[in-house]
């Protein structure tokens, strides 16, 4: 999608699901691979908190060095809620954390919005720490 597509055109062509899931999945995955700046925003400012000034993960040196699953699972539905609101009841579980290739894996289970309805989504998720890099897979339902 080029600029023009997404922010000057008067026509909004509708998409089908897929290309939804396709599009929270290429968000989640640039939000995970995307650093903060360091600027710290004083919490009066609610909005600017969820614009792109404030968007990707706080510091990839504190979660490098992080050892409790529950606050990193924490912060990530935090980071989720702030930048995708397209998703809703999120819920983030640590699978495993690789210290020797320095990666955490994780879980990202999610409902998504759409204008058919509601979509269960997850994805099989992974930061590789040292090179600032996410994937993200998502599950096939049978």
């Amino acid at each position: 999608m080029n600029f023009w597509q997404a922010f000057l055109s008067d026509q909004s062509r509708p998409q089908g699901v897929a290309e939804q899931v396709a599009a929270v999945q290429y968000q989640l995955c640039a939000l995970f691979s995307s650093e903060a700046p360091l600027v710290k925003v004083a919490p009066q400012f609610k909005q600017v908190q969820s614009s792109n000034l404030c968007f990707g993960l706080n510091d990839f040196q504190t979660l490098s060095n992080q050892t409790d699953p529950a606050v990193f699972a924490r912060q990530v539905e935090h980071w989720i809620k702030s930048f995708e609101p397209r998703l809703t009841m999120i819920n983030v579980e640590v699978l495993d954390r690789d210290e020797q290739h320095n990666r955490i894996s994780f879980s990202v289970e999610a409902q998504l919005l759409t204008d058919r309805g509601s979509q269960e989504l997850t994805f099989d998720s992974s930061i590789d720490l040292s090179k600032q890099q996410a994937q993200l897979q998502e599950q096939e339902f049978v």
